[in-house]
């Protein structure tokens, strides 16, 4: 027996507990994402983010890249118990694209957008600085992508023994960019009325 088929057979006697981290993983995911977002509005309340207030945001955002890992280590292991079976399966591809798309984004925002996290709030210098206010969307926007693809990710998990096999992986990648295509707009209609409030207390 190879060192592959020893580990494949490992992994299928712990397929059950490979599952559990996996859900771990998306629940993790879920709930970072949820506070990050809860957290950051209520913060963004008198129109700035403090340091104090950056870090518990970045320590979220490092949360869920820590739930990122859990997924892909635990997703390649349930993948190589059943190759045929997953490589065919439109949920467990999906939710692939899904944790994909997370990783990207994940990574440019613990990187590039938590350690700027007090250049967010809204003060007369930014006011008048265009980069500032592209920071700020790019900010809302990407976590408008995070928040949706882990919600995207958590109904894929639970839902899947509901997809009829009619259901193809271009159904549902095309309904999870239709999601995107709304939550990215939204998150921009948020941000600018956030600059509106802030506007209109400063004239």
């Amino acid at each position: 027996m190879s060192s592959l088929d020893t580990l494949i057979a490992f992994l299928s006697a712990h397929r059950a507990v490979l599952i559990s981290f996996h859900l771990l993983g998306v629940v993790l995911g879920l709930g970072g994402a949820t506070f990050a977002d809860l957290f950051f509005f209520r913060f963004l309340r008198d129109f700035k983010i403090s340091k104090h207030e950056a870090e518990t945001l970045s320590h979220l955002s490092f949360l869920i890249l820590i739930a990122l890992l859990i997924l892909y280590v635990t997703g390649v292991g349930i993948f190589l118990t059943d190759v045929s079976r997953y490589s065919h399966s439109p949920a467990f591809l999906m939710k692939a694209i899904v944790v994909g798309v997370l990783s990207i984004n994940g990574f440019v925002m613990h990187r590039h957008i938590s350690p700027k996290l007090i250049h967010l709030s809204f003060t007369n210098h930014q006011l008048q600085h265009e980069k500032k206010m592209t920071f700020r969307r790019l900010a809302f926007a990407m976590g408008a992508i995070s928040f949706t693809s882990w919600y995207s990710a958590f109904f894929i998990a639970t839902l899947k023994s509901y997809l009829t096999p009619a259901v193809t992986l271009s159904h549902l990648l095309f309904a999870y960019l239709l999601i995107l295509a709304i939550a990215i707009p939204v998150s921009q209609y948020v941000q600018e009325h956030y600059f509106a409030q802030f506007a209109s207390q400063k004239t």
